[in-house]
C-alpha cells in the first residue's frame, strides 16, 4: 500500500474515533512521506502528536506518535530574538506546530524507532488500535499534566542548569530566564544579566566568531526585551 492510500483509509477510520476531542488535522507531504499530525491551538497552549507515513522499498512504514505541548506566551518572547539572530530560521515565526520542552515521559504505546510495516487494512486497524491506546492512556495524561507552563515552570524550578539542557534544550538559559520573568520570579532579570555577562565575555574573547556574535546579540535582546516584560503570573 501506498503512503496516501494508507492516509486515506486511516483518517476515514479514525474520524469517528477521534471526532470527540474536536481536534484539528494538519497534512504535509513530499515524494516519499506523508505526515499526519492531530493538534488543538488555545490561546495559552497547544498540543499536537503526529504519524509518519513513510516509503521504504516499496512498502509503507508508519511512525509516532511524538505528542508535544507548546506555550506560545513563552515562545513569542524568545523565538523574535532567536530569528533576529540567526539561531533558528524563520519558520519558527510561521505559527508551526512545536514543542516548548523535551518530553520526559517515557511512553509504552509510542511506535518503535524503526516503525511499523503498513501492508493491509488489518495493518491499519492494528496502527489505529495502539493510536488509540496511545491516546487514551498516555497523551491525555501528558497533556493534562501540563496544562499551562506554570506546570513547567514549577517543574524546572529546582533543576540544574546541566538538567535544563535535556528539558529546555538549545536555548535554555535563555528559556528559563523568559519563564521565570512570565512567573514572576525574582531571580528572572539576574538569570538573563548573568547570561548577557557570560555571552559578552565570549564575545569580548573572540569578536569574529560567528556563534559568539549571535549569542552575545541575542542575550542582549533579550535581556532588554524581558526589562520590559511585565509578568502573567503574579
Amino acid at each position: 500500500m501506498r503512503n496516501k492510500e494508507v492516509a486515506e483509509i486511516l483518517l476515514k477510520k479514525l474520524d469517528k474515533n477521534l471526532r470527540q476531542h474536536n481536534w484539528k488535522i494538519k497534512i504535509s507531504s513530499d515524494w516519499f512521506r506523508y505526515g499526519i499530525v492531530f493538534y488543538e491551538k488555545k490561546e495559552t497552549r497547544w498540543i499536537s502528536f503526529r504519524i509518519l507515513l513513510q516509503e521504504e522499498n516499496e512498502c509503507t512504514k508508519a511512525f509516532g506518535f511524538d505528542p508535544n505541548v507548546f506555550f506560545p506566551q513563552i515562545e513569542e518572547i524568545l523565538t523574535p530574538v532567536l530569528v533576529k539572530n540567526g539561531l533558528v530560521g524563520s519558520n519558527y515565526m510561521k505559527g508551526e506546530i512545536s514543542a516548548s520542552f523535551k518530553r520526559i515521559e517515557n511512553f509504552k504505546n509510542i511506535l518503535p524507532e524503526k516503525g511499523i510495516k503498513i501492508e493491509s487494512e488489518e495493518d491499519i486497524d492494528r496502527l489505529i488500535d495502539l493510536l488509540m491506546k496511545f491516546i487514551e492512556n498516555e497523551a491525555l495524561p501528558f497533556f493534562n499534566r501540563w496544562s499551562n507552563f506554570l506546570s513547567l515552570y514549577d517543574f524546572i524550578q529546582n533543576k540544574s542548569l546541566n538538567q535544563l539542557w535535556d528539558i529546555l534544550g538549545q536555548f535554555a538559559p535563555m528559556k528559563r530566564a523568559v519563564i521565570y520573568r512570565l512567573c514572576n520570579n525574582e531571580n528572572a532579570l539576574d538569570l538573563i544579566n548573568e547570561y548577557y555577562k557570560e555571552q559578552k565575555g565570549y564575545y569580548d574573547e573572540d569578536s569574529d566568531d560567528k556563534d559568539n556574535i549571535r549569542y552575545y546579540n541575542a542575550s542582549k535582546d533579550l535581556k532588554e526585551s524581558l526589562e520590559k516584560t511585565n509578568p502573567i503570573y503574579a
